[in-house]
């Protein structure tokens, strides 16, 4: 085994390219002297978190000085604080291109340009300046970090911190890199805005790839000689602390160069600068912030620290074994068992195997019982699918299955992605208990500490003996659910066995399949028999021969009598009450009273009194109704034109071409009211006028389409991503593209909403309708009120003027003004009057009708005895037809060799 390790060590040796120069990682490159006295930049600081070895500040730029008026039109002012302004050779003065100014025949422009440099460029410029540089150096950060974030753990760039920067002529290549390098981290950019830097939880690592591929003998001694020193260093390493560096560059110099020097104690050596390169190797204490591709170093530190544990303890049993020695003797027999579960029940196996809990908390099928199995029998198993097939759901499973079992699961994926997915499959009880540790190591560390809290908080306050009886409590209620599936799948056994048994010898011993086609082809022959016979004593018959001649003889003597059966003399509830009556009695001298206004004139008559002309007294009722109401919705002035060209176009085949884009314009009103409601109960914040700002549009499409928002510059883009942040969906900031999708569809409502308010107060002018002055969905909301009055006001041109006195006609015939009803809304009102006392009338004779009706009911009973003889056909024809819908038999249906001598069955 350690010959195989040393094996992979050596083999990523010879693999891996070596790197003689920062330069050629072709990234991010920040040196010490980079930074020193930066406005905004601040080194080595504690907070809550840790260190921060770098913290940058968002600042805010500043635009140059405003030149004075008369040096303006002459100035050549950039916003750049390391471009001088410079003054134009000539001008041009007026309309006319010949007049034409030159800067030697005005001196004055010269003196106010040295002026304006000196007493306000110069003075900008020098603030300014390092601000600049701040500015430039957040935003190299800022897109770093952004593509790291972006990439996820399977990132290729990784960002370092190197200290002690070497620099080297070689004979053969120029060195200039760091002898340590530390890895780093930018924080999740916060509210504040500020970028910080942190050292991940990794081990330092000796830069000696280029002195190797130097074939420099000192390299492995260096290397050695470093290890030893930081395992036993009291403090770690950091680049603002000497002592945690100053031996172990100090020792590589003297080792890889016998000539060379560590710079620091040099003569003339400037803090915090880097020397030129020389023939000697020159070590610096300066630190230098640049990204790179991922090195393989971690393949050989895992190496290393698994041939340090080889050395300390022997070689565990399993896979490692299995690696690296010979089986002997025939393969082992490992002990089998067998799971019971929801899919595979019962308390006992067969076989006599014994038998374990299975804890799959997800639904689950035999493929994963089977991979739990395997695994009991084997060190490893392979399952493999096409994506979609349930992998995470099945690993879930088992990690759920062997923490319950007190085990500990380790989940490695090639990407971030997939890990993520499966920690969100673990179930909510159980997800305190795993820990990811993703693209951010200190958020992994974060979710280690609050799980551990979480566990450690839950374990000091457990009462061992109630749990201890939970335990049992939730064993005995295993038990009992597994009793009641292995009940069910008996009976299922049960069911299963009726279905394929063959009938009883009495039944012919034919198979249950075609004992059932026998059944149903006999459905209506005994559908008489309604009752389910099974072969036991409580279903053999009853009565015999002498009891059905008992019934013969019965019947024979009841002859023709037998309609008088179960007949009853009339009830008094069958009778008019007195309270009936007094009510009827009222409303026969109401009715008296309607008659004599019509016999007088008072009422104007209808054509005819029947029911025909009362069913279209009362269509015309409500029509009338409603036109009271459509024109009391219509009273204003500009719906009166409307009212007048909706009339002429239900009479003319071509409409106004207002009347068309109005009718055009309101449908669009009507979807966008739609579209309003549907945005009742969602709250969606915008920045002003964010609908008419394309770019933000743009930007708020790609994000609803899952794609970047924004390009990978963030030149220019300040503006646009301050609007595009200020944007709330229910008071929080959208973070899913359905959250974007509902943004993107409030913003199309808006500018959707404001052309349709552009058309409205265009069209409005041709009939001076009202102003909408509101946006978005107020205007909508106004609109749609508007609509309301438009509608209604074609209504009662379109359906109501044209019917209307042609319905008043028919029903009164010269009682009133038809032609007047439709534009008087008192002559209206008062025909729906006279039309409501014609329809009480009618009312009223139908309840005198009642009267007479409910007097001859006596009379009708005492006759009922005369008829009987003659309706017993037609009462045994409802008996029969009223069994038949309840589903039971009658005489007509039993057969004439079984009939019994009886009536109904």
């Amino acid at each position: 085994m350690l010959s195989i390790l040393d094996y992979l060590e050596e083999l990523d040796k010879l693999t891996r390219r070596a790197v003689f120069e920062i330069a050629e990682h072709g990234g991010l490159a920040i040196y010490q002297p980079d930074v020193n006295e930066l406005p905004g930049i601040i080194l080595n600081r504690l907070d809550a978190e840790g260190e921060i070895w770098m913290e940058i500040e968002r600042l805010r730029p500043t635009r140059p000085p405003t030149p004075p008026v008369t040096l303006a039109p002459w100035l050549l002012l950039r916003d750049d604080p390391g471009a001088e302004p410079k003054c134009r050779e000539t001008i041009t003065v007026g309309p006319e291109p010949d007049n034409v100014e030159r800067q030697e025949n005005h001196p004055e422009i010269t003196a106010a340009l040295d002026h304006f440099r000196a007493e306000q460029w110069e003075p900008w410029a020098q603030a300014e300046l390092p601000k600049r540089k701040t500015i430039t150096l957040y935003d190299k950060l800022f897109n770093l970090s952004q593509t790291m974030e972006g990439e996820g753990a399977e990132s290729p760039t990784e960002f370092v911190w190197g200290i002690g920067v070497a620099v080297w002529n070689h004979e053969q290549r120029r060195v200039r890199y760091p002898l340590l390098s530390q890895l780093v981290e930018i924080d999740p950019i916060g509210i504040d805005m500020t970028i910080r830097i942190r050292p991940r939880q990794t081990e330092p690592r000796v830069e000696l790839d280029p002195y190797r591929e130097l074939e420099i003998a000192g390299a492995e001694v260096v290397e050695r000689r470093a290890q030893v020193v930081l395992r036993q260093a009291e403090e770690t390493l950091s680049p603002f602390d000497p002592k945690s560096f100053e031996e172990i560059l100090s020792t590589a110099t003297a080792n890889l160069d016998p000539q060379g020097c560590y710079w620091p104690r040099e003569a003339g050596a400037q803090p915090g600068q880097v020397p030129p390169a020389a023939q000697e190797l020159r070590v610096t204490d300066t630190w230098v912030l640049f990204s790179r591709r991922k090195t393989t170093n971690f393949l050989v530190e895992d190496v290393r620290r698994l041939r340090e544990k080889m050395i300390e303890k022997p070689l565990p049993q399993g896979g490692p074994s299995i690696l690296v020695e010979d089986p002997i003797g025939p393969t082992p027999v490992r002990e089998r068992f067998a799971y019971r579960g929801i899919s595979n029940a019962g308390s006992t196996a067969s076989g006599g195997l014994q038998v374990r809990e299975l804890y799959f908390p997800r639904p689950f099928n035999k493929e994963q019982v089977s991979i739990v199995e395997k695994l009991d029998q084997a060190d490893g198993v392979v399952v493999q699918g096409p994506p979609g097939t349930g992998k995470t759901h099945t690993i879930s499973n088992i990690i759920c299955h062997y923490l319950a079992l007190g085990k500990r699961v380790l989940v490695t994926s090639k990407g971030e992605p997939a890990l993520a997915v499966l920690r969100d499959q673990i179930p909510e009880k159980v997800r305190a208990l795993t820990v990811s540790l993703l693209t951010r190591e200190r958020e992994g560390l974060k979710q280690l500490e609050q799980s551990v809290t979480r566990i450690s908080d839950e374990v000091s306050h457990l009462n061992k003996d109630e749990k201890r009886e939970e335990i049992r409590r939730i064993e005995r209620k295993i038990d009992r659910h597994h009793q009641q599936i292995a009940a069910i799948d008996h009976e299922l056994a049960e069911w299963a066995r009726c279905n394929t048994t063959p009938a009883p010898a009495l039944l012919g011993g034919i198979a249950p399949e075609e004992l059932a086609r026998q059944v149903v082809a006999g459905a209506e022959r005994n559908s008489w028999f309604p009752d389910a016979l099974r072969e036991a004593p409580e279903h053999e018959p009853q009565f015999g021969d002498q009891d059905i001649g008992k019934l013969v003889c019965s019947r024979r003597r009841l002859g023709n009598a037998l309609q008088y059966l179960g007949q009853q003399l009339p009830a008094s509830r069958d009778f008019t009450d007195a309270a009936t009556l007094a009510d009827i009695h009222r409303d026969l001298q109401t009715m008296g009273t309607i008659e004599q206004e019509v016999a007088t004139a008072q009422l104007p008559r209808l054509r005819r009194q029947n029911t025909e002309v009362l069913r279209q007294a009362a269509s015309l009722l409500e029509a009338v109704e409603q036109a009271c109401a459509l024109h009391q919705a219509c009273q204003e002035q500009w719906l009166a034109w409307l009212r007048a060209e909706f009339a002429k176009a239900a009479r003319a085949s071509s409409p106004h071409l207002v009347l068309v884009g109005l009718a055009e314009l309101l449908d669009g009103v009507s979807a966008l009211e739609a579209t309003r409601a549907s945005f009742a109960t969602v709250a969606v914040e915008l920045p002003p006028e964010a609908d008419t700002d394309h770019e933000l549009v743009s930007s708020l499409r790609r994000a609803a389409e899952s794609k970047r928002p924004f390009s990978l510059l963030p030149f220019g883009q300040s503006a646009l991503r301050a609007k595009f942040g200020a944007i709330r969906l229910n008071g929080s900031a959208p973070t899913e593209p359905g959250h974007w999708r509902v943004v993107v569809g409030f913003v199309e409502f808006l500018q959707k909403s404001r052309a349709v308010v552009a058309r409205w107060n265009t069209v409005r002018v041709e009939f001076d309708g009202p102003d909408v002055s509101e946006s978005g969905a107020m205007a909508v909301r106004a609109l749609a009120r508007i609509a309301e009055k438009i509608a209604s006001a074609r209504r009662l041109a379109e359906h109501f003027e044209p019917t209307l006195p042609g319905q008043v006609d028919e029903v009164f015939g010269s009682g009133f003004r038809a032609d007047a009803v439709i534009h008087d809304v008192a002559e209206m009102r008062r025909v729906a009057e006279v039309l409501r006392l014609h329809l009480a009338h009618g009312r009223l004779a139908a309840g005198k009708e009642l009267l007479t009706g409910g007097n001859d009911k006596a009379h009708r009973a005492d006759r009922r005895g005369l008829r009987g003889h003659a309706r017993v056909p037609r009462r045994r024809r409802r008996l029969a037809e009223r069994h038949k819908r309840r589903g039971r038999a009658t005489l007509a249906d039993i057969p004439q060799r079984t009939r019994p001598a009886c009536g109904v069955v």
